[in-house]
């Protein structure tokens, strides 16, 4: 999957192009780790650790990451974000195999 590293490399100027705005420390803290794994039509699909760095960069980033990919390839993109954190179900509700 060729275009996925491609894209991937598109990632890596879209992420660094956020350092002279805001910091490496806030840079690697919300953008760090995320990874593209999917490009499908005009969506760039990316994993993310946790829930939370989901919530934030959706919330503070995620327009600007848009534009910026829009900008590099010339064409607008939607940004997706999945999570790779395991769900976990909490000790007082009944797993599947106890209902």
């Amino acid at each position: 999957m060729a275009y996925l590293d491609e894209i991937s490399q598109v990632w890596h100027l879209v992420r660094e192009s956020f350092r002279p705005e805001l910091s490496d420390v806030i840079t690697d803290l919300w953008m760090g780790g995320l990874e593209v794994v999917d490009f499908q039509g005009s969506t760039v699909t990316m994993k993310a650790e946790s829930e939370v760095k989901i919530r934030v960069v959706t919330s503070k980033y995620k327009a600007d990451i848009e534009r910026r990919f829009s900008e590099m390839l010339g064409f607008d993109v939607t940004l997706t974000l999945v999570c790779t954190e395991p769900t976990v179900i909490p000790p007082d509700e009944p797993s599947i195999l106890q209902r």
